[in-house]
């Protein structure tokens, strides 16, 4: 589209795409709607990737911990400032039990050490649970926002997900005429 700047790509991403998620959110709960494809308790959220990987990036070089999340009070004193905070927030809020229990993916990341290595491994996880999945990426949309160009060194396979149109159709096979009903009837 070429008329955002720097500047406003920030913008978007911690102001805007915040309230977007807070209306995915509020129809997900109204609707009681269900996530297509989720792992359960062994993926981070089952509706949203991004609060995460944005989030996470969000956070480094910060002086928070990552294990402040698992702090009730940090979550609701800092949730509308941090992404991924907000995120942790919301998953207190519609899961019950302990956080250890329903979202053990999110709890073993607060053991890792930086916000930075908390952002690489969540990168080689999109890269993984979503860019490299055929029915999720079959139903994206590549333009001037999102290009896609194939790596040269790692050509993509092909998959024949419908018939080339420059291939002459498959000869119908006629099957052989019944036989007449003088030769299925027993002999009397």
């Amino acid at each position: 589209l070429g008329h955002l700047g720097p500047s406003d790509v920030q913008f978007f991403g911690l102001r805007v795409f915040p309230k977007y998620l807070s209306v995915c959110r509020t129809l997900q709960q109204r609707y009681s709607m269900e996530p297509a494809g989720t792992r359960g308790a062994w993926g981070l959220d089952d509706f949203h990737f991004f609060p995460f990987l944005w989030g996470s990036a969000q956070l480094i070089g910060s002086a928070i911990p990552p294990d402040s999340v698992l702090q009730d009070g940090f979550l609701q004193a800092n949730g509308n400032e941090f992404i991924y905070v907000d995120a942790v927030r919301h998953i207190t809020r519609v899961k019950q039990g302990p956080f250890f229990e329903h979202s053990p993916v999110l709890y073993n990341i607060t053991a890792v050490p930086s916000w930075r290595k908390i952002n690489q491994g969540l990168i080689k996880m999109y890269k993984g649970e979503v860019l490299n999945k055929v029915p999720i990426m079959q139903h994206f949309f590549f333009g001037s926002l999102l290009s896609f160009a194939p790596n040269e060194g790692h050509p993509l396979p092909v998959l024949p997900l419908q018939p080339s149109i420059t291939q002459p159709p498959e000869p119908l096979v006629t099957p052989p005429p019944p036989p007449p009903m003088a030769e299925l009837m027993p002999p009397s």
